[in-house]
């Protein structure tokens, strides 16, 4: 019996000793991931830690991104979540983790012992655009093999390329005192920045324009000055290697197709961009109107007949910027059209009740092919041809 039990615990002994060795040749089976890289976005100034996180951008390969966050020094913790705000020129950190995907492990450099690091081990195949790298190192844990990296970046504004936006030509007969030249433009989404101020002009001599306070006659072109702000953390595009601000315009003609810039610092800072732009528009023809009915002038029965054009507030019988003009100006109440009227009636595209600048915004994004009205038809029928 004794020898019985020596023997058993000769072979526990035995089965102790070459675990290890199965782990290893385990582990030597697993595919060693060698090189990778990334690229990181510049934090905007202006902005706060706490409302964005850092723009990685990784190389394909057998890893996944786990977690990204700023940290407040080099030495921070993943877990902390600072709050700051990004300072035109300044550095920060970023902290990003991958994990290597099952049947892959980080190469091992040479481990690390002290500190919040300890057990890591280095990784030296980790390339940086956009940012420099500061500290990259692996561990193996349980449930995966981790890489964990920590990026400086420094704070800078992004660069607009380019503003496009669509004006709606004021209309014969109109004074420029009644037409409401903010409100003959608009933006589509995504500019990044914001109109500050417009005003009409005409041109007297050769580069020279004064202010515009007549009646505008049609076929005669004037002069729309438009002054743009960039949003936080962003700048427009002033020469240099990333070239100018871009202008595309619907519905005018820029006399130069790129903004006049200026970019400054603020008392804190903080980049300050602003640009200028003067576009010429061609005044058109008032739509016509109709004595006995002068709030639908061509087609007084349009709620009666079955497939009504949503967003042809003038009924001519197609959806243009004039359109959207009149339904803006029924917004801002320069137009007093009634809520019983059928001009209201077909303007009302998003049937809530209510003609604001939001139906304005898409009667003019289908003038320029953004939006389909039979959308708002198909809405319409779907309602049992009843408005909100």
């Amino acid at each position: 019996m004794k020898k019985k039990r020596l023997s058993l615990a000769l072979v526990f002994v035995m089965l102790v000793a070459l675990l290890p060795m199965g782990i290893r040749s385990v582990r030597a089976a697993e595919t060693e991931i060698t090189a990778l890289s990334l690229s990181i976005a510049s934090p905007r100034p202006g902005l706060h830690s706490v409302e964005v996180q850092p723009e990685v951008t990784l190389s394909e390969g057998p890893y996944t991104l786990v977690a990204c966050s700023w940290l407040e020094d080099l030495h921070g913790y993943s877990s902390q979540t600072p709050d700051f705000t990004f300072r035109f020129g300044e550095t920060y950190y970023a902290y990003v983790l991958l994990r290597a995907a099952e049947g892959y492990v980080f190469r091992k450099g040479e481990t690390i012992y002290s500190g919040v690091d300890e057990g890591y081990a280095h990784f030296d195949g980790c390339a940086v655009t956009g940012g420099e790298l500061a500290f990259a190192a692996s561990k193996t844990y349980q449930d995966g093999d981790y890489l964990r990296l920590k990026i400086s970046v420094r704070s800078f504004p992004t660069g607009i390329g380019e503003v496009a936006f669509t004006i709606a030509p004021p209309q014969d007969g109109q004074t420029a005192a009644e037409t409401d030249a903010m409100g003959s433009v608009t933006f589509p989404d995504g500019q990044h920045c914001r109109l500050t101020d417009a005003g009409w002009y005409q041109k007297v001599f050769d580069d020279l324009y004064e202010r515009f306070e007549g009646t505008f006659a049609e076929g005669e072109t004037y002069y729309l000055a438009l002054d743009f702000a960039a949003d936080t953390g962003y700048m427009f595009n002033q020469g240099g290697p990333n070239g100018y601000t871009g202008v595309r315009v619907t519905g005018g003609e820029p006399i130069y197709d790129f903004l006049s810039v200026t970019n400054m610092m603020d008392e804190e800072g903080n980049p300050l961009s602003i640009g200028n732009v003067l576009v010429a528009v061609t005044a058109v023809k008032a739509p016509a109107e109709d004595p006995d009915n002068p709030d639908n002038p061509d087609n007084p029965d349009v709620p009666d007949i079955p497939d009504p054009l949503f967003g042809d507030v003038d009924f001519d019988g197609a959806v243009t910027a004039s359109d959207a003009r009149l339904a803006l100006r029924r917004a801002v109440e320069l137009e007093d059209y009634a809520e019983d009227s059928d001009a209201f009636f077909v303007s009302d595209v998003d049937f809530d009740g209510k003609v604001t600048a939001s139906d304005a915004r898409a009667i003019l994004r289908a003038a320029v092919g953004l939006e389909d009205p039979a959308d708002w038809l198909a809405v319409y029928k779907a309602r049992g041809n009843q408005m909100t």
